[in-house]
């Protein structure tokens, strides 16, 4: 009789014992569940692009490393001509710098499909986003430049006052022009904070800055410097400038974009984390 009820207590506590563990693998499951949930999440909220089954490993030899830049080099002569021809009607030049700039960040990763596909599936996804801010930036530019055309041969306060509006305006664009693209290309959000991040990203890391806006003004500078260079160089904006500056901003963008991105899931862990002890506390 001992014995079976010691036969009985063993099964019990056996049962006791898988249950505890069930309950744990649950519980375990759960949170690994809700780690990957938010890590998901706080890329999707975060905009981060889409990546593209195409993925092209890291070459690692030297005879991979120049296949590859031959195959990139031939990628940013056909993404300089398809910018060159959909920038033709001047109001789409904000969405052919948004397909430029979504297909050189997957350059820098390695993550770029065909070329002449991505763009045109880009500028078509982004036409709307960026042709909104491109129009806002035209029609601030214009006011600008009335602003500025009716100061000439003019001497007064009116007319100092007017530089000075011009001037800061000039600053603002400057602040702004070289990162919202990169950031419509990346993520997802709103007219006006695309505009707003651009200008505080720009302000807030001028080193980043300095070096997209010295990319882009390089060149226009020897040329203002040197009048005969532009007459020996031209073409090579048609072939390859705009996209070969595109993709080596590209290069400090992405780095930048990464630590955003990471930062971002690492706080939504956090959160998630927090959560689920505040659960587990009021469980208990």
């Amino acid at each position: 009789m001992s014995a079976n009820n010691e036969q009985t207590n063993k099964k019990t506590v056996d049962k006791k014992n898988n249950s505890k563990r069930n309950s744990e693998v649950l519980e375990t499951s759960k949170v690994e569940n809700d780690y990957n949930k938010f890590s998901k999440e706080a890329l999707t909220q975060y905009g981060a692009a889409e990546e593209n089954d195409d993925y092209v490993p890291t070459p690692k030899g030297a005879k991979e490393k120049f296949f590859n830049f031959c195959d990139k080099f031939g990628d940013l002569f056909v993404l300089n001509l398809l910018f060159i021809i959909t920038s033709i009607p001047i109001f789409t030049i904000g969405a052919s710098f948004t397909a430029m700039y979504s297909v050189t960040l997957k350059m820098v990763e390695n993550k770029e499909g065909v070329a002449r596909k991505q763009y045109i599936k880009y500028f078509k996804s982004n036409f709307k986003a960026a042709t909104k801010v491109w129009l806002i930036n035209l029609i601030f530019l214009a006011l600008l430049y009335y602003l500025f055309a009716t100061t000439v041969g003019v001497v007064g306060t009116a007319a100092n006052v007017k530089v000075v509006i011009v001037g800061f305006g000039m600053l603002l664009l400057t602040f702004e022009l070289p990162m919202v693209f990169p950031l419509i290309a990346r993520y997802e959000n709103t007219t006006w904070n695309y505009i707003k991040n651009a200008m505080l990203i720009c302000v807030s890391k001028l080193g980043l800055w300095f070096r997209i806006f010295f990319l882009w003004v390089f060149l226009p500078i020897m040329y203002y410097l040197r009048p005969a260079l532009m007459y020996y160089t031209w073409y090579f904006w048609i072939l390859i400038n705009v996209s070969a500056i595109c993709y080596f901003t590209s290069i400090s963008i992405m780095k930048y974009f990464h630590k955003l991105e990471e930062n971002q899931a690492k706080k939504e862990n956090e959160s998630a984390d927090e959560e689920s002890d505040s659960e587990e506390k009021t469980e208990d």
